[in-house]
This record gives structure tokens, sequence and C-alpha cells, in this order.
């Protein structure tokens, strides 16, 4: 009687020191994952898909900016490129218009000495032997005035020495060297002489 007493107390002692050791070391349970609502998931999905077409939305605006931007760039360019060529023209054109007026009143005082019949005739002689130079001076040839005398005798009036009415036997004196001015060296009182001149003669 006393054995199995013992017997059941040393049972009842192992089951319990099993289940304090048991519950101790026990694991604890892992946390449920968070779940969303369908509604809610969708309306992420919603918010998502507006921020993607907004984004494409601006990107398209954004290359039809830069394509007007390039577009009227390339157009003021060729409008400026235009403007300047035709300024170029027309500075040109002025230029070559003074450079005319500078030699028709260089040849105008030269005629005077070269004994043309008349400053109406300088339209009727070859000037493009003649140049105005970097620095603006006309450049006359020297045997210039003598070439146009060769090849229209008649624009020019006749001296003693080409009618041959000279009282010297022998050759005729060759002239004194010309002291004509250019125009470019006469001041504005010989320039406006010299003009006068040559309209007594008209």
């Amino acid at each position: 009687m006393i054995h199995r007493i013992f017997a059941a107390d040393a049972a009842r002692f192992v089951r319990d020191a099993e289940g304090s050791a048991g519950g101790g070391n026990a694991p604890a349970a892992a946390p449920e994952p968070a779940t969303f609502s369908t509604d809610y998931v969708r309306e992420l999905r919603a918010e998502n898909k507006g921020y993607r077409l907004k984004a494409s939305e601006f990107e398209q605006k954004l290359k039809a900016a830069e394509a007007a931007v390039a577009q009227h760039v390339a157009a003021a360019e060729a409008a400026a490129k235009s403007h300047a060529e035709a300024l170029q023209k027309r500075v040109s054109e002025l230029q070559d218009g003074f450079h005319q007026r500078l030699i028709d009143a260089e040849l105008k005082a030269g005629s005077i000495a070269a004994g043309l019949a008349h400053p109406d005739f300088l339209t009727l002689i070859d000037k493009s032997a003649v140049s105005v130079d970097a620095d603006g001076a006309v450049q006359v040839p020297t045997d210039f005035w003598s070439g146009v005398k060769a090849s229209l005798p008649h624009l020019f009036t006749a001296t003693g020495a080409d009618k041959g009415t000279t009282s010297n036997p022998a050759a005729a004196p060759k002239p004194a060297p010309s002291t004509v001015k250019h125009v470019s060296e006469m001041s504005a009182e010989e320039y406006a002489a010299a003009e006068a001149a040559l309209l007594k003669q008209r």
C-alpha cells in the first residue's frame, strides 16, 4: 500500500516537472499578416494609374514645347540671315555707287586737261580700267586718256599741235606735265572751280 502511494506521488512529480519545463520554453505564436480590403487596393491602383497618365501627358506637352521652341529659333535664324544678306547687298550697292561717283568726278576733272570736247562725252568712255583702292583713292592708268584719244578722237578738241599749225617746223615740244589734281587731292573750292570750268564749256 505504501509502495503504491509512493509510486503515484513520483509519477505526479514527474508530470508536474515536465509540464513546468514545457510551458516555459513554448515558442510564441507568429503574428498574422496584415491584409487590405479589395476596395482599398482598387483605389491605390486607380490613383497610381492617374499619376502615370499625368506624367505621360506632361511629357507630351514638354516635347511639343521643345519642338515649338526649335521651330521659332530656326525661323528667327533664317530671318536674321536673310536680313543680313539684304543689308550686305545694300551696303555693296551703296559702296559701288559711291565709287562710281568718285570715278566720274575724277575723270571729269581729268577731261579738262585731256581736251574732251564736252563733259557729257564721259558717258561714251569705257571706265573699266579706272578703279578705287582700299583707301578711297581713284586709280587712273597713266595712259588712260591717250588710249581714249586714240580710240575716240572725235570726242576731243584739236590743239595746235594736233592740227599741224605750229610755226616751228621742228617737232612740237612735249607738253608740260599735267598739273591736274586728283579729285581726292582737291579742296572743296578747287573741285567747285573745276566743275564750273566744265560747265562753261557747254
